[in-house]
């Protein structure tokens, strides 16, 4: 018994050494996601305590409406970037690499442009198809959507800067305003309105909404600008739109299937269902989001390694990697998964009277999140690597699923419904993607195959 736990805590404190040393890959990458974790965790407690306030002092009916036109508002907002919320972080790595500063600046000062002129576009035309159709739209819609269709510009380049943010190393400039500076600021000014003892309602959460959007993108727009070292400020803007079209527009369709994949369940309750189901579910979803917090702190991290790691044909130490980082993803899921799977009921009280039917939902679509927790960064092996092709398929057929099961699940059996088909459609993403990493990379990718790996790396060393 004495050398087994001897033995054990030797694993430990060797486990421990990986992530603390900044000399290993694992190490550098959690030491950077413990940052960007910080900033990720300040903004789900943002987001989150401003849905619970919104959904306390509204009530269900108009927190539904609020959270169907948003969901709205984010769903386009993810597409209108073109795919350059992605591609900058491809593009700014690969000129600075050959000093091309350039085509850096280019980059910089040209897809803000292209981001928001296309969101002006597209949000007009949303809102004029509003207008039009107004009649087949439930009155307590119409201005909300309108509202959402108004965000969606700001949005998407909120959308864009996170990702240039990335690309230039700044991942508080990148996630802070969005994640944490627009939930606080849509607190403040509903407080205010709650205070002045006028009653909260969609279309004012929206326009509270919109406000905070708009300041935001200006504020990160100039904090992004502001810091940029003398060589790239310096030099003379140089621009290769086709070329960057080239490598974006192929990432909007993968954006465009996860944007089914993450918003198709709300959008198809608000059709088959009621606005205070529509908010119960929405509640759910928010709250089941947190326990994959840690996953996308360590995700938003980790792509640069595992594209490193695969461009130099260093595959035992991409292993080491994924094995490590998955660990440290699945078991603070694990916890967050219990607590929803126990106490769902409790916690979604703190939205109010009626919230706590969204239990059984929580509970589903928790179990989902595990899934996605264990399976570890397997998306970002797959895109990171050049199997971008795969990847869309994935996405494309998952979407079609999605939509299938939502459409099949949610007459049937409502809400619950929804976060069923929700959850089987995340297993089985996941599961492709493990047998295609497994197939493509010889990487090993779900969390009890990384245990087995680490604890045979453990083992040669003791």
């Amino acid at each position: 018994m004495d050398s087994g736990n001897r033995v054990f805590r030797k694993y430990v404190q060797r486990l421990l050494a990986g992530v603390l040393d900044n000399n290993t890959d694992s190490g550098q990458v959690l030491r950077g996601a413990a940052f960007s974790f910080i900033i990720l965790f300040l903004g789900f407690i943002a987001t989150y305590a401003s849905q619970v306030f919104l959904a306390r002092f509204s009530g269900p009916y108009e927190f539904g409406l609020y959270a169907y036109a948003w969901t709205y508002a984010t769903g386009f907002a993810s597409l209108l970037p073109l795919g350059f919320n992605l591609a900058v972080m491809k593009l700014v790595p690969s000129y600075s690499a050959q000093s091309r500063w350039s085509h850096v600046k280019g980059v910089l000062l040209m897809t803000p442009v292209l981001v928001f002129a296309v969101g002006l576009v597209a949000g007009g035309m949303g809102a004029a198809g509003v207008y039009l159709i107004g009649a087949s739209i439930p009155p307590g819609y119409v201005w909300p959507l309108t509202i959402a269709f108004a965000i969606t510009p700001f949005l998407a380049i909120l959308t864009l800067f996170h990702g240039t943010g990335r690309a230039l190393g700044s991942v508080g400039v990148a996630f802070a305003p969005k994640a944490i500076g627009v939930p606080l600021a849509v607190i403040a000014a509903a407080g205010i309105w709650v205070a002045a003892g006028k009653p909260l309602k969609a279309i004012d959460i929206m326009v509270f909404s919109l406000a905070a959007c708009a300041l935001f993108a200006i504020v990160q727009g100039r904090l992004l600008h502001k810091d940029l070292p003398d060589n790239i400020s310096n030099a003379p803007p140089a621009f290769e739109v086709r070329a960057w079209l080239r490598i974006s527009l192929p990432l909007l369709f993968a954006s465009g299937m996860q944007l089914i994949l993450n918003y198709a369940d709300i959008i198809m309750i608000g059709y088959f269902m009621t606005p205070e189901d529509v908010a119960v579910y929405h509640a759910a979803a928010r709250t089941a989001v947190l326990i994959s917090g840690f996953l996308i702190a360590v995700n938003a991290l980790a792509a640069p390694s595992i594209a490193r790691l695969h461009a130099e044909g260093r595959m035992a130490d991409l292993q080491k990697l994924i094995s490590r980082i998955t660990h440290w993803i699945f078991w603070p899921s694990v916890l967050a998964t219990l607590i929803a799977l126990f106490f769902g009921d409790f916690v979604l009280a703190v939205f109010g009277a009626g919230f706590a039917a969204g239990s059984v939902a929580l509970s589903v679509l928790a179990m989902g999140q595990l899934v996605n927790a264990g399976a570890g960064p397997v998306g970002y092996l797959m895109t990171m690597t050049g199997h971008h092709d795969a990847s869309a398929l994935v996405f494309g057929c998952s979407a079609v699923l999605n939509i299938i099961l939502n459409a099949v699940l949610i007459p049937a059996f409502g809400i619950t419904g929804a976060a069923i088909a929700t959850a089987i459609t995340m297993a089985c993403w996941n599961l492709w993607f493990i047998l295609l990493v497994r197939k493509r990379l010889n990487i090993n990718c779900y969390v009890f195959a990384a245990a087995h790996y680490v604890g045979i790396q453990r083992e040669k060393k003791i």
